[in-house]
């Protein structure tokens, strides 16, 4: 089975100032964009009352009152909805069908996921998504690191995955954006 890892470029000041924010207009405009997976999530949930589902997750994690530990990883797509609100979805190619170890062979598994999510949650350990993050002077750091001495792996599918990611950092860098990642 394949998984993607998904970048958002981001103010992680806005970010972290939203969760918690109790902001009505934001909870309205991030179910608005993120309407079909509200959807998708709730059919996929009809038949367990006890649930959380997607949009309660969002609501909750706007207002700063997680209820519900057991659902950790509804908290983390929580979280992924308002990146995709707030922020920048990066264009993904090469990293849409990738397991853990294009990860490992990258390196992006301890210089990014180690570093979780950049708000509070509940643990996600062992559950989807695994969230990472890389503030806006990481970042920056990280594109000075590849203009000094570009990367170059040995395996050329990993290269290629590199050459996304460095894509990535760029992008965000010229924003002046931090980038959190999803991968599930």
């Amino acid at each position: 089975m394949s998984y993607s890892l998904v970048p958002y470029a981001i103010d992680l000041e806005q970010l972290r100032a939203a969760v918690g924010s109790r902001n009505a207009s934001l909870k309205k405009e991030v179910y608005t964009a993120c309407a079909e997976r509200i959807e998708e999530d709730a059919d996929d949930l009809e038949d367990d009352d006890e649930a959380l589902t997607l949009k309660a997750a969002i609501g909750e994690l706007i207002d700063g009152q997680l209820s519900d530990e057991d659902s950790a990883h509804q908290y983390g797509y929580a979280l992924e909805a308002l990146c995709q609100s707030l922020g920048q979805s990066l264009d993904v190619d090469l990293w849409c069908g990738v397991r853990w170890a294009a990860m490992e062979v990258t390196g992006l598994d301890e210089s990014i996921m180690a570093a979780g999510p950049p708000v509070d949650l509940p643990d996600l350990s062992g559950d989807f998504p695994t969230i990472g993050h890389l503030d806006a002077n990481a970042v920056a750091a990280a594109v000075d690191k590849l203009d000094a001495a570009p990367s170059k792996h040995d395996d050329p599918d990993a290269q290629e995955l590199f050459a996304e990611y460095e894509t990535w950092l760029r992008t965000a860098h010229k924003a002046g954006k931090a980038i959190v990642f999803f991968y599930y």
